[in-house]
């Protein structure tokens, strides 16, 4: 897929940059040990469950741009046959 649009491009890079670094927090939070966390594990919990809601919207942010682009023409989709 090829994206006709600079500016949609940037827009799409930008997404799926936020989506990654917000996925790999919420990888970190979920692979630490608990039992060695100074706060609490309420706390803890909250931290999850903010980061997988903050992802969840992402995630949709960037579906809805992809196929906001496949309405609008943006991207120009090349089929490559060897």
């Amino acid at each position: 897929m090829f994206i006709r649009s600079f500016f949609s491009r940037i827009i799409f890079e930008q997404n799926q940059a936020d989506l990654e670094h917000a996925t790999e927090e919420l990888s970190g939070y979920l692979e630490r040990d608990f039992s060695q966390t100074n706060g609490s594990l309420t706390e803890m919990k909250q931290k999850v469950q903010d980061k997988y809601r903050y992802c969840s919207t992402r995630r949709k942010v960037l579906l809805d741009h992809v196929a906001e682009g496949y309405e609008c023409d943006y991207w120009l989709v090349v089929f490559f046959f060897f």
